[in-house]
């Protein structure tokens, strides 16, 4: 499976912080059920720091990238 999260509204969700804790929570959860998931989550520009200790704990199944305004294909 693989999956994106929208962390931006405004500024990054932090883990800490309000629905920042459910979505950490969602993604470990969503890791530890399915060893095949891989998730992208997409932050605030210049605000990838609040997503590294999750990216981190994941072996290289999370990966936090800034998100754009132009389309990707």
């Amino acid at each position: 499976m693989r999956i994106g999260i929208w962390c931006d509204y405004g500024c990054t969700l932090a883990p800490h912080d309000g629905i920042g804790v459910f979505v950490d929570n969602l993604v470990r959860g969503m890791l530890a059920a399915d060893p095949t998931c891989r998730i992208v989550l997409k932050a605030h520009p210049g605000e990838t720091e609040p997503l590294l200790a999750v990216e981190h704990a994941s072996g290289g199944r999370v990966r936090s990238e800034e998100h754009t305004s132009e389309l990707q294909s």
